[in-house]
């Protein structure tokens, strides 16, 4: 996989699956951060990974206020919400898209004369596609205990030793 040396987002879509366009506006992509269990070796502690994920935070902020926000918030924990990217690199036009399915927080800016209104959506979902140029890079799906990072199942020999 080529490195790319500089990439300017154009934009970013959000849209709730099932309901519609919420607007464009900033995203903040889950991190994914491994839990660690700590050893004691003669040199020292040191930490290990064992393939399960800490806990997935995502939030998505824009100027458009309408009812699919609060029409998402109605699917409770199965709001899907896909945030696509354009990005203009040096080899041309990419595309990134984050699939996020959970239950949605929603926050609206305090309304004043003159000034535009902001909503923010924020959410823990429990699953979570990131997508390069539509190539999968990440997949966690909590329920199912399963985490793919480009294509290789992290937990597959430890759903195999608990009869998964």
């Amino acid at each position: 996989m080529k490195n790319q040396v500089s990439h300017v987002i154009a934009r970013a879509d959000i849209f709730v699956v099932g309901v519609g366009f919420i607007g464009v506006g900033t995203y903040t992509s889950p991190e994914l951060k491994w839990k660690k269990i700590t050893n004691n070796g003669a040199a020292g502690e040191y930490d290990l990974v064992y393939g399960a994920v800490e806990k997935l935070e995502a939030s998505m902020k824009f100027t458009v206020t309408n009812d699919v926000l609060f029409e998402a918030a109605l699917l409770l924990n199965n709001a899907t919400i896909i945030c696509s990217e354009a990005l203009a690199t040096e080899d041309g036009a990419k595309g990134r898209r984050d699939v996020l399915i959970g239950a949605v927080d929603i926050k609206e800016s305090e309304s004043k004369p003159g000034e535009v209104k902001e909503s923010e959506i924020s959410m823990s979902p429990h699953y979570w596609l990131k997508e390069s140029s539509g190539v999968p890079v990440i997949e966690i799906d909590k329920k199912k205990d399963i985490v793919r990072i480009m294509g290789k199942d992290v937990l597959e020999e430890i759903r195999k030793a608990v009869g998964g």
